[in-house]
């Protein structure tokens, strides 16, 4: 049978759309068990079992509600530096780009980080003590009295002291009172100083307050002046008793260093009192008195002679050690000199007016 053109060209088209359709459809189900292209790889065509891991064999009840496998935790490498395991807030840090957060406290609300490197507790410097008042110049008539008014703020001792014509020898007002013992010296270590009985012999002395503070140091108020009017029922005359014309009265300073000072001042027509002190370089003081009796004319003696030493701490404190009591010993005068012989040591010095 002849088959025209057309109808061949029909019959080969409807056979070509079939195949089409076919293979549209098996793609389209994607079913498990549909049968895999020709040109698969044989491994897409094993079975779900063989490439499914263990976790697919699950129960439906636990496919419904999975539970995803942990995340691995990466592997740290060693920090290069230590790390600290708590480290501070990073608000409590200071800037290091900021100079005056550097260099601040890490608490600047911490007492004991503001506090002074000085520490608060330590005692403030001593203060010397203030003179408020010096004495006054006094004149007084002999064997008469008077008063020396001094006053202070900031002290814890006053003593007084007792300073020569000259300047060279400045004693305590103890001191005075051996080397004038006919003399009444009162309140010696308060700001009123009374002096009383004043002999003729303190003339043209000078007296001063010295206030201090233990730790500190002292302060000296200014000097005052005694001048002692002579009674005119005491002046010397021809007819007088040898002893008065004697020229014993009057300080005198030893010659050769000056370290021994003799005063003497009239007791009565036939005897002195002599009072001595006499230093040495390391600052001991050994101090006498005695009466010293007309024996004849320019010569006196003595049996009544009170030694004592005097060790000073600082310029107001010292001990007393070394006391002796009657002494003996003369003094006489010749060229002008006054020799002191102390008979308990054996030893003379001589001695010129001061």
């Amino acid at each position: 049978m002849r088959i025209s053109g057309r109808k061949t060209v029909l019959i080969t088209g409807l056979m070509l759309a079939a195949l089409m359709l076919a293979a549209c459809g098996s793609e389209r189900t994607g079913m498990p068990g549909a049968a895999a292209p020709a040109s698969a790889p044989p491994e897409a065509s094993a079975p779900p079992e063989a490439s499914a891991p263990p976790e697919a064999s699950a129960t439906p009840e636990e496919s419904a509600a999975p539970v995803p496998a942990p995340t691995p935790i990466p592997e740290v490498p060693a920090p290069s530096a230590p790390v600290l395991a708590q480290p501070a807030p990073a608000d409590a840090l200071p800037d290091p780009l900021d100079p005056e957060e550097a260099s601040a406290p890490s608490d600047p609300l911490d007492p004991e980080e503001r506090r002074d490197p000085v520490a608060p507790d330590a005692s403030p410097a001593p203060t010397l003590p203030r003179v408020t008042k010096s004495p006054t110049d006094e004149t007084v008539e002999e064997g008469g009295s008077c008063l020396f008014l001094a006053k202070y703020e900031n002290a814890e001792y006053a003593v007084w002291h007792f300073v020569s014509p000259d300047g060279l020898t400045d004693m305590t007002y103890e001191a005075a009172q051996a080397a004038f013992p006919t003399m009444q010296i009162r309140n010696g270590m308060y700001s009123n100083l009374q002096l009383g009985n004043i002999p003729y012999a303190v003339n043209g002395w000078k007296v001063y307050c010295r206030y201090s503070n233990t730790d500190a140091g002292y302060v000296d108020t200014a000097m005052a002046q005694i001048t002692v009017v002579r009674d005119p029922s005491q002046a010397f005359t021809a007819a007088q008793p040898a002893v008065r014309r004697a020229g014993f009265e009057g300080e005198w300073a030893e010659e050769s260093s000056g370290l021994c000072r003799i005063l003497f001042t009239w007791h009565d027509e036939s005897s002195w009192y002599v009072g001595i002190i006499r230093r040495d370089t390391s600052g001991l003081r050994d101090c006498w008195n005695m009466t010293g009796k007309f024996y004849s004319d320019g010569v006196l003696v003595y049996d009544d002679g009170h030694h004592w030493t005097e060790t000073y701490s600082n310029d107001n404190s010292y001990e007393t050690s070394n006391e002796t009591w009657n002494g003996t010993g003369s003094f006489y005068l010749e060229n002008g000199r006054l020799h002191w012989y102390n008979a308990q040591t054996g030893e003379e010095l001589i001695l010129v007016p001061a």
